[in-house]
């Protein structure tokens, strides 16, 4: 029986490494399918190394790697997995995950028995994000993920603690960061309710436009538990390949005489201020601040999001749709 696995392989980096670390451990033959240069150039945005160049390059690697292996031209996204009857497993990044299914569609359909789908899991580079040859060949990240360039994040507010937070948070994963504050959104609502606080966090997210590796949105917004309502932050992060996480911070009961006056159209920040008459508390630690005794700050909340949005990040391959 044949293992099976493609790719362009314009840079080998340690992603790739993954994947024919779990070729060899099925002790089989290996068939490694590498883009013609004729269908690189239907799937690629980016200059890529010719055919001759990468296949040398491949061969290399793999002598050292591979006991058994064969390298054949692919030039379809399916190369010939849908028909050919000696293949038995089929590997595969999770982004790849998608075409695996279709090819066993392809075989049932021909009947011909599904190949076995192994998802190896991405390598992530420092910033969180897989390291790919295209980010490898734009000059991001090196081989082995490191970040070369500075981390490019652009968050939608006009509050400085949500761009703080982020800038915070992402602190901690690269030194060198550059956090925009984007101006150009609209919401609906000063103060949103139960899954309007989600959707206005995403459209925050994709009202940048720009050159950025992240897109983030915040919000915070109501949601009512029987007769008692509950602020919440929800933070979605949109990144450069199109991927999609979002989390919430915990949250804390709200008074039922300031959830009154946001139904009248304003949010908790102006219903504190009419009820209680003091300076805009938005700009300081927010309500929780006061409700709290200043144990616990809005920033402490904003952050918790950020954190728990990036939570998919780690472990994509968990997050497949495999029904």
């Amino acid at each position: 029986m044949v293992a099976v696995l493609g790719g362009t392989f314009a840079v080998i980096h340690s992603g790739h490494m993954l994947l024919f670390a779990e070729a060899a451990s099925t002790g089989e033959k290996v068939v490694i399918g590498l883009s013609t240069d004729e269908f690189v150039r239907t799937r690629k945005s980016y200059k890529v190394p010719p055919y001759k160049s990468r296949e040398e390059s491949l061969s290399k690697v793999l002598n050292g790697i591979l006991a058994d292996f064969e390298i054949k031209p692919l030039d379809a996204w399916s190369g010939n997995t849908t028909t050919e009857k000696e293949y038995s497993r089929l590997i595969v990044s999770p982004e790849t995950y998608a075409a695996a299914r279709r090819i066993n569609d392809a075989r049932v359909a021909s009947g011909l028995n599904p190949l076995e789908i192994r998802v190896v899991p991405f390598a992530i580079a420092q910033d969180m994000l897989p390291i790919s040859s295209r980010r490898i060949l734009a000059g991001d990240i090196d081989g082995n993920g490191k970040r070369l360039r500075p981390l490019r994040i652009v968050v939608s507010s006009k509050n400085v603690h949500k761009v703080d937070s982020v800038r915070k948070f992402f602190g901690k994963m690269v030194a060198d960061v550059e956090v925009a504050s984007n101006h150009s959104y609209t919401i609906e609502s000063n103060q949103p309710y139960s899954s309007d606080t989600l959707i206005f966090a995403e459209k925050r997210a994709r009202s940048a436009s720009g050159n950025y590796d992240y897109s983030v949105g915040i919000e915070s917004g109501l949601i009512m538990m029987g007769t008692k309502a509950y602020d919440f932050h929800a933070c979605v992060v949109l990144d450069s390949t199109g991927v999609v996480t979002s989390g919430f911070s915990s949250g804390f009961q709200v008074p039922n005489d300031l959830v009154g006056l946001t139904k009248h159209g304003l949010d908790l920040s102006a219903s504190y201020q009419k009820m209680h008459g003091s300076a805009d508390i938005g700009s300081s630690g927010g309500i929780v601040s006061v409700i709290s005794k200043g144990t616990l700050k809005r920033t402490d909340l904003i952050y918790e999001s950020i954190r728990n949005a990036f939570v998919p990040r780690f472990r994509p391959e968990m997050y497949l749709e495999r029904m």
